[in-house]
């Protein structure tokens, strides 16, 4: 192929719009942001909300990937910076409270990783046509029905051996630093330390951190 043909190419490829358009992505897990380009790059132009938008064309809509922050003031924030674009939420489960703060906050629709790649696209291809597209167990109340937020996790229901050792932590010990300081073997602080984000909720030491210090 010579190089007249393959302008010709580039050129057809430019005239002819993907049909979704662009899509904005906010997503801090790699793999996920990978797997969603893989499933939108035929029918979108995707990129990332960390870095610069194409000067051509505004997103139809951005989607979210929810973490432990607060969906709802993500989704507001996304919403006021691209008043033009519909916001989408991806969580990896089907989150019935997450849904409902999200939709409140002024979310379109909601992702979850038990979709298929069609379902998704279908999802995205409807809220780009400004359609909004609600889970089913959703349709069975009012989206105006007040939920009932879960109970925050009490430290004070932590022994004192547990909140000794989560104080070190937040001091910034790793487990053998605790360990020696408390004459304790490792493995008994790492028992300590799983009981503790049971207790709490949470996944990791980093997030026990946030949760204590009330962040």
């Amino acid at each position: 192929m010579d190089i007249a043909a393959v302008r010709q190419l580039a050129e057809l490829a430019e005239s002819n719009p993907k049909p979704l358009g662009t899509v904005g992505l906010e997503c801090r897990y790699p793999v996920v942001a990978l797997a969603l380009k893989e499933i939108l790059k035929e029918q979108a132009d995707v990129y990332e909300q960390t870095g610069q938008p194409p000067e051509t064309e505004e997103p139809s809509c951005i989607v979210l990937c929810s973490d432990d922050r607060d969906v709802a003031s993500e989704v507001r924030r996304l919403g006021i910076s691209n008043p033009q674009a519909a916001i989408l939420v991806f969580d990896m489960r089907d989150d019935a409270w997450l849904v409902q703060k999200a939709l409140q906050a002024g979310a379109r629709g909601f992702l979850h990783a038990g979709m298929y790649p069609e379902q998704i696209l279908h999802t995205i291809r409807q809220v780009s046509e400004g359609k909004a597209v609600v889970p089913e167990e959703l349709l069975e109340r009012p989206l105006s029905e007040k939920q009932e937020e879960p109970a925050r996790p009490d430290p004070t229901a932590l022994t004192s051996r547990q909140r000794q050792i989560l104080g070190l932590v937040c001091e910034g010990l790793s487990n053998a630093q605790i360990a020696k300081r408390l004459f304790l073997t490792e493995s008994t602080v790492k028992q300590h330390l799983r009981a503790t984000y049971k207790l709490l909720k949470v996944r990791n030491r980093v997030q026990a951190v946030k949760l204590l210090e009330g962040k």
